[in-house]
Formats: structure tokens, sequence, C-alpha cells
């Protein structure tokens, strides 16, 4: 299940959104800031990630990049710090800020 933002007059789906900065949480570096504007999972693990502050429209930054793909992102969530694997980061649609 993909909850995306876009215009009220478009459906949400990866292949539609229109904005160049979109992309999947684990192609962004280190520093690198983004706005969560979709979930690309099941409701349970969408339940947990809304827990842990990984919700539609919150701000997160990369502390620490995984470029391997046996290496965890550390992401920041306001106050929050969270480790995803790589697995996980795939599922979560971001909208990189501009730089």
């Amino acid at each position: 299940m993909i909850n995306a933002v876009n215009n009220a007059d478009e459906k949400p789906s990866v292949s539609g959104l229109k904005s160049p900065r979109i992309c999947m949480l684990d192609v962004l570096n280190t520093s690198d800031r983004a706005t969560v504007v979709g979930l690309n999972t099941s409701n349970d693990l969408q339940g947990r990630l809304t827990g842990m502050g990984l919700t539609i429209g919150a701000k997160v930054e990369i502390l620490q990049g995984g470029h391997s793909r046996f290496k965890p992102l550390l992401v920041g969530v306001g106050e929050t710090r969270i480790a995803l694997g790589h697995d996980i980061a795939k599922m979560v649609l971001v909208e990189a800020d501009k730089t």
C-alpha cells in the first residue's frame, strides 16, 4: 500500500509522482534531509514505523548512510534516532529537500 501526497486530482502511485525529488529513503546520503510522502509496507510494519515517528509528512535526516546493503541507515526523526535496514528503507518514499 502506498500512501502518497499528491495533487488532489491525481491518484497516488510511485510511477505517477511528478516531483523529480521523490525517491526511496535508502538512496539518500548522510546529511540529506527529506519529507516522508509514502510508506509502501504492510499494515503491521506501517504501524511499527509510525509508532517510531516515521509518518507521512515527517521531516527526516540521514545521520549515517548505509552505502553497503549490509549496513543500516541511521535516520533522525525529530529527537528520535531509528536504524533501518535497506529492505525497510526501500519501502519509505520521501521527497528530498532542495539543496
